[in-house]
């Protein structure tokens, strides 16, 4: 049996050609990133870490008023931090990376929820992160038919890769 996901390069293709519009690529890894010296996104499909989560519950804190997926808003967060990374000094850009840092080795102690949301909020709330949040949340607002637009292809070229994979899936008996 062949191990491969079918249907995982028509996801691809579309994601690629929604960031193209800010000349960036993207691939699927196991995590949303931007990566400046390559001007490249890298998204997952499936997004179920705490931090994502807490992620999610910021950006819903910031703007109650959209309506969108973890996906959506992951990606558009990453996209932001393309489109504003020269709006920082270099300073702010060497803080933020100094505090990221601090609040990693912090997070990793992290014993309750109340703490890791605590640490995330900070994280959130450094310029750079903020800066790339509010980006995405302005876009969202500006442009609603191309996010349904976008949203819509996504979820039938991710229906066509569950159909398409059926006799891959287990079913416990």
């Amino acid at each position: 049996m062949n191990s491969e996901i079918k249907g995982l390069d028509k996801i691809n293709k579309i994601v690629n050609e929604f960031v193209s519009e800010f000349d960036l690529s993207a691939e699927m890894a196991n995590d949303f990133a931007y990566y400046y010296y390559e001007d490249l996104i890298t998204y997952s499909l499936i997004v179920s870490d705490l931090s994502s989560q807490l992620f999610m519950l910021n950006f819903k804190e910031i703007a109650p008023d959209i309506e969108c997926d973890i996906f959506i808003s992951s990606l558009l967060h990453e996209i932001g931090h393309s489109e504003t990374i020269d709006l920082l000094e270099q300073p702010e850009v060497l803080y933020c990376h100094n505090v990221k840092k601090e609040l990693d080795a912090l997070n990793k102690d992290a014993d309750t929820l109340e703490t890791a949301y605590d640490i995330h909020k900070k994280y959130f709330n450094l310029p750079d992160e903020r800066l790339a949040t509010d980006w995405a949340i302005n876009y969202m607002r500006n442009n609603v038919e191309k996010i349904k637009e976008f949203e819509s292809k996504m979820e039938i070229a991710m229906n066509e890769m569950l159909e398409l994979n059926l006799d891959k899936l287990e079913v416990a008996v």
